[in-house]
């Protein structure tokens, strides 16, 4: 498993500090290509010898860590930044909240590996809300216990400290919510002593309202997804039975009208939206995408001598190469690979023959053959399955990264 937690704060400083962030990003690449190559070793040697425990989530995909010791490095590069920038904690005043979720995309993407799922509940949707979005669980003017701190002449917390986790949460029933709390309460119609929604009671049948936790749901192998195209998807969905038959969503996003495929709702049809809404929503971060602040409950104020909110959105700039934050995150996303998997006991195998008997697989599509688009290929079309072997990109989406013409095994 590879799991890479340095911080980088490549994409806002142009410094000695930025120059010694690249020397350890240089450094992180090599690591990363040795650690992914000892996964990829240990799962075959797993596979003979019948062991059953499986690591190598996390991954970049194989043919990027094929050509790294080649010295074509660009591709494992450009994951890796993506990676570090995943990994980003926020901080006041550089544009966290002013109403968040968490600090880090990795805070609710981290199991079993960077890109996963979550260890909790991250996410709670109220049912009669008519805002876009989630409740937002955290406040930037109920986060701080104590002002900026120094030891000796330095600065050792000089944007405060945080009260654990990060302040109070709206969802505890003791919380003495704040302004910007308040706030979110009306917009959202959340109350503390809200019940969880129940599909099959009376009161939900009546339009009661009520709250859905959610967990994040893990990344590995969406730049795969990505690259289906959608004309695939919307051809599955003809071919399904009627009685089981799904509705082809599409969205208009980023200049374009396309299949969704991202989020719990299929919100988004590619990962930068995915990136840019999620950045937006979940860590309150405004981007090129979504250039509106949430809020501005707590614009201009300080508390212990701390900036809570400043009005410089948006806060994810696009930089000199042309890249923002989200378009980092999508391209660690997209060089993610699909979780590994082990070789088909003689019980599995009688498993997914009954799978497909029974009718499962009318949903669940074994394989999807991706988009062909010989202008980043060098070869037609593939599947993304159990076996899959290259991923090549929508080919409403031109700009995807170079590294998506390669394969995970």
């Amino acid at each position: 498993m590879c799991r890479i937690v340095l911080r980088s704060n490549l994409s806002h400083q142009e410094s000695a500090g930025a120059r010694f962030a690249v020397s350890v990003m240089n450094q992180t690449i090599a690591v990363m290509a040795a650690l992914a190559w000892v996964a990829s070793a240990s799962i075959a040697r797993a596979q003979a010898t019948g062991i059953v425990s499986l690591s190598g989530f996390g991954q970049p995909l194989q043919a990027i860590l094929n050509e790294a010791p080649a010295g074509a490095g660009a591709d494992l590069r450009t994951f890796a930044t993506g990676q570090l920038n995943f990994a980003e904690l926020e901080t006041l005043p550089l544009g966290l909240g002013p109403i968040f979720n968490s600090r880090a995309c990795s805070s609710c993407h981290f199991q079993p590996a960077m890109g996963g799922s979550g260890g909790f509940l991250q996410e709670v949707r109220v049912r009669n809300n008519l805002a876009e979005g989630p409740l937002h669980v955290f406040a930037v003017d109920n986060m701080l216990r104590l002002g900026p701190q120094t030891s000796g002449a330095g600065g050792l917390f000089p944007q405060g400290v945080e009260a654990a986790p990060l302040g109070c949460q709206i969802t505890a029933p003791g919380c003495q919510p704040s302004p910007c709390q308040k706030e979110e309460a009306a917009r959202t119609t959340f109350a503390a002593n809200l019940p969880i929604c129940n599909p099959a009671s009376s009161a939900f049948a009546s339009g009661a309202n009520c709250t859905a936790e959610r967990q994040a749901t893990a990344l590995f192998g969406l730049g795969l997804v990505e690259a289906v195209s959608d004309r695939t998807l919307i051809n599955l969905a003809a071919g399904e039975q009627a009685s089981v038959r799904g509705v082809v969503k599409q969205v208009s996003e980023l200049g374009a009208t396309r299949v969704a495929r991202f989020g719990w709702k299929d919100d988004h049809a590619v990962l930068r939206a995915f990136a840019s809404d999620a950045y937006a929503n979940e860590i309150g971060i405004t981007n090129p995408d979504r250039p509106e602040p949430l809020s501005l409950c707590a614009i201009g104020q300080t508390q212990f001598g701390v900036v809570l909110q400043t009005a410089d959105d948006p806060e994810d700039t696009t930089d000199t190469d042309g890249r923002a934050d989200i378009d980092r995150f999508a391209d660690f996303m997209r060089g993610l690979a699909p979780p590994p998997q082990l070789t088909l006991s003689a019980s599995a195998m009688a498993g997914s023959a009954l799978f497909t008997k029974i009718g499962c697989a009318q949903c669940h599509t074994p394989a999807i053959t991706t988009a062909s688009n010989p202008r980043l290929l060098h070869s037609s079309n593939h599947r993304r399955g159990p076996d899959l072997t290259i991923a090549e990109p929508n080919p409403h989406q031109p700009d995807l990264p170079s590294f998506l013409r390669f394969s995970a095994p």
